[in-house]
């Protein structure tokens, strides 16, 4: 009987211990993010988030750049490599103001329809004007693509430059009486030859220029 007893309680505590851990194996369904598997060498895009715009994958593109600086010279290098392919990627050879390449870059990343080159008269978008002359032509969202476009003085009679367009950037916002930018080649005097990617703030004002791209937000 006593042996009985004891084989009993053997078998009920070497069934306890190896009992499978129910509760650790149930994961829950209704906070699990989805991942997304990205299988190429690139960085994701707009188009591999549903939920993101293109205003948005600018700005998130863009904030990675801001105080990337040239290196070996005056626009012959770059201190970040992804900056210096996004540039390759719009175009840009060594030597060439890149500006209006770095637009153009974070334009073509984002899947963002555009005809710029590395040309700055070529941002300024002559079918969505929303501010030039110094005055609003139309409104605009916190949201939508803005590019500015500067004149200069010193090409206003140049027939190849477009109102004498000699710099571009790209918009983080538009405020009372001025505007903060995303620009490259340009420094701490905010000009057109400078040494890094920086936000600046400018003034709105005749030599200042808005238009936008993509879909109107």
């Amino acid at each position: 009987m006593v042996k009985n007893i004891l084989i009993y309680i053997y078998l009920f505590f070497t069934v306890s211990c190896v009992r499978p851990n129910i509760q650790s194996d149930i994961i829950p369904t209704d906070n699990v993010s989805p991942s997304i598997n990205i299988t190429t060498d690139r960085e994701p895009t707009v188009d591999d988030f549903e939920d993101i715009t293109q205003y948005e994958c600018i700005m998130e593109t863009s904030d990675k750049f801001i105080g990337v600086t040239e290196k070996g010279g005056n626009n012959k290098d770059f201190n970040n490599k992804k900056l210096k392919q996004m540039l390759i990627d719009a175009g840009w050879k060594p030597g060439l103001a890149w500006c209006s390449f770095m637009v153009k870059g974070l334009l073509d990343y984002c899947d963002v329809p555009n005809k710029v080159t590395g040309w700055s008269p070529t941002s300024y978008n002559k079918k969505d004007v929303i501010y030039t002359d110094g005055e609003f032509k139309q409104k605009y969202k916190h949201n939508d693509i803005l590019i500015m476009s500067l004149s200069y003085n010193k090409f206003k009679n140049d027939k190849t430059r477009f109102k004498g367009i000699g710099h571009t950037g790209v918009i983080e916002k538009i405020r009372e009486i001025n505007i903060v930018t995303r620009e490259g080649n340009t420094g701490d005097d905010g000009g057109r030859e400078g040494d890094g990617f920086y936000r600046k703030v400018r003034p709105l004002n005749k030599n200042l220029h808005i238009t936008r791209y993509g879909t109107k937000n």
